[in-house]
């Protein structure tokens, strides 16, 4: 008599004769994920109840040291390959959705008197690793990349009220306390001398400036549009 073999409660989305179950199938959808999935672009789960969450964890670590809640690390070891380690993309299906965002990244303390961080306190980190060692040469790289795409030749988003590559804004929460919040910049630059290709300069000149702003960047200041000169030359 063989080795007593037992299924998960997902059936497998394919070779449920093998050995094992592999490609596990939540909620009984084929899928194409290689190791777990649900569901396909033209049959995804779906369910019509409000306030489901499709995926939910709650975890918790008392212990010391660094914890993650979810590390997922994708190698791309095949020439000339792209991808990404995590990809999130919402979509509004034919409704007037009244929020949507392709991901919601929250910091919170669950008691303002104990709940704190010595260090850095920061609701995304994007962190860009620079090896150890010269660079090839070609490539454009960043910590950060706003990217606005317009998907075909009809893109049209100049009847929207407001349209930004990025926003700034302290909102959401209580109205009132959002006046105590003090000491805000809405960038930090870290400083360094022009000829090492520093984003800081100090050499400037007002005849410099004037002669020399000729263009300026479009912005929102607390509901007023305002412009930041740009110049061609900083001497």
């Amino acid at each position: 008599m063989g080795d007593l073999q037992g299924w998960p409660s997902w059936r497998g989305r394919k070779y449920e004769d093998a050995p094992q179950a592999f490609m596990i199938s939540l909620g009984l959808k084929t899928h194409a994920g290689l190791i777990l999935g649900g569901g396909e672009s033209a049959d995804p789960v779906a369910t019509a109840v409000a306030g489901q969450k499709m995926a939910s964890f709650y975890t918790k670590n008392t212990g010391g040291g660094d914890s993650e809640g979810l590390y997922w690390r994708h190698y791309l070891a095949g020439a000339g390959q792209s991808g990404e380690a995590l990809r999130a993309f919402a979509t509004v299906e034919g409704v007037a959705a009244a929020n949507a965002r392709g991901a919601h990244i929250s910091l919170n303390f669950s008691a303002y008197a104990t709940s704190k961080v010595t260090g850095e306190g920061r609701a995304v980190k994007a962190t860009l690793h620079i090896p150890n060692g010269a660079m090839p040469a070609g490539g454009t790289y960043s910590a950060i990349q706003a990217e606005v795409y317009c998907d075909g030749d009809d893109s049209d988003p100049s009847a929207v009220t407001e349209f930004s590559v990025m926003d700034f804004t302290v909102q959401g929460g209580n109205s009132t306390a959002q006046g105590k919040v003090k000491n805000l910049f809405s960038m930090h630059v870290p400083t360094g001398e022009e000829a090492a290709g520093n984003m800081h300069v100090s050499t400037i000149t007002a005849a410099t400036m004037n002669a020399a702003c000729t263009e300026a960047l479009r912005v929102r200041v607390n509901g007023n549009i305002r412009y930041i000169p740009l110049a061609t030359a900083v001497q």
